[in-house]
């Protein structure tokens, strides 16, 4: 009784944490047992509602074991609740309470970044080693009760398109990806290249993509001309893009579509599929640590959680499949060597010494931007920016 309470406690504070984040202000539903003669309409949305959420979040916790209840893998456990709690202190920024948690976490072991970053997006990969809080999802032959974000991702044409096309990539972020000689991003705007894309060149025309050295997080995240699209086939570019003058030449690839033949319960079609969403892994617990390295002054540390993400994408598969011509006419085969990396990957961590980490300011801009490649199109960049302060600066 005391689990399936504190689970309940655990959704109902994750899901008004959601609102919070949306509202600002909002009622917080209780059971009528807890409201007493109160009416759930009567409830003002007159605070935030940290409290509330916070006293959850502690009952589950407290109540809650460090492994699945009942052993099924989609229940959140005592690390979990610790994990949304280190997060929701992260949002009114108080960093030791925060810092605490996410030491705990760190420090039990239960938890390791997977070998493959993609590992963290593919079906036949959940219930690795790395989620903490893992949203179960799955279509059957009668209902298709799955990711509902997939359709409205998914490319709106090409082998793999039957969805709406939308959430698309922007050209900023694109660029975001590409990286120095050394592998080591590039933090200032102003020392950014606009890459080349194919904005308003057709699918039959010729275009050339970029051979810039590129983090290879970019080709597990986004979907863009004359790259592999998970086994579907060649992105084409604009014939597969619902508007290209509307939305961009790029397309979103994390939770839109899974491995073509690597279903594991999809029927039918894929326009809702059965991927689980890893809301919280061990990535997020390194980088909010990290933050908080920074601002404890602790830059070596910060420097070395954050290379231990840095390190994980240099080990990673990378997409393979470089496009030899990237014209796509009918009756004409594109040549690809899928031997080949489809682009000039490169990815380094910060050396011993580096001058980013030499003071407070380049460093917690380094593991800002090391957040925005880590889980880009994931639902977090808008909310980090408003919790940094800096919103309306960067947008």
């Amino acid at each position: 009784a005391k689990e399936i309470e504190a689970e309940a406690k655990f959704l109902r504070a994750w899901f008004h944490f959601k609102a919070n984040r949306i509202f600002w202000q909002i009622p917080y539903i209780k059971s009528s047992r807890e409201l007493g003669d109160i009416k759930p309409d009567e409830i003002p949305n007159d605070s935030p509602a940290w409290d509330e959420i916070e006293a959850d979040l502690q009952h589950a916790i407290d109540n809650l074991p460090e492994d699945h209840p009942m052993g099924e893998p989609g229940r959140p456990t005592k690390y979990a609740a610790m994990a949304v709690k280190a997060h929701a202190h992260l949002h009114q920024n108080e960093l030791s309470e925060a810092k605490a948690l996410l030491d705990r976490i760190i420090s039990s072991g239960k938890f390791e970044l997977v070998d493959n970053y993609y590992d963290n997006y593919d079906q036949t990969t959940e219930y690795n080693k790395e989620p903490i809080f893992e949203i179960q999802n799955a279509t059957s032959g009668t209902s298709h009760t799955g990711n509902f974000f997939a359709g409205t991702a998914m490319p709106h044409a090409g082998p793999a398109g039957i969805g709406w096309g939308f959430y698309q990539v922007s050209q900023d972020l694109f660029d975001a990806f590409q990286v120095t000689p050394d592998g080591l991003p590039v933090l200032n705007d102003s020392e950014r290249i606009n890459l080349p894309n194919d904005m308003g060149i057709g699918s039959t025309e010729e275009f050339i993509p970029t051979d810039h050295p590129l983090d290879p997080r970019l080709d597990w995240t986004v979907a863009r001309r004359g790259v592999d699209y998970l086994g579907w086939g060649i992105m084409e570019g604009r014939s597969w893009i619902r508007e290209q003058l509307n939305g961009g030449p790029y397309m979103t690839k994390k939770f839109a579509l899974h491995f073509k033949n690597r279903a594991i319960n999809e029927y039918g079609n894929g326009f809702h599929n059965g991927q689980n969403f890893r809301a919280y892994r061990l990535a997020h617990i390194l980088l909010w640590r990290a933050e908080i390295a920074v601002e404890d002054n602790d830059l070596d540390y910060a420097r070395t959680l954050v290379n231990e993400i840095r390190n994980r994408a240099k080990s990673s598969d990378v997409v393979m499949g470089k496009v030899q011509n990237t014209k796509f006419e009918v009756g004409v085969d594109v040549v690809v060597d899928w031997d080949q990396p489809a682009a000039n990957y490169k990815v380094e961590p910060y050396p011993a010494g580096s001058p980013v980490f030499a003071s407070q300011e380049s460093a917690r801009q380094a593991v800002r931007f090391e957040q925005r490649l880590e889980f880009a199109t994931e639902g977090l960049r808008y909310f980090d920016l408003r919790r940094w302060g800096i919103d309306n600066e960067v947008l």
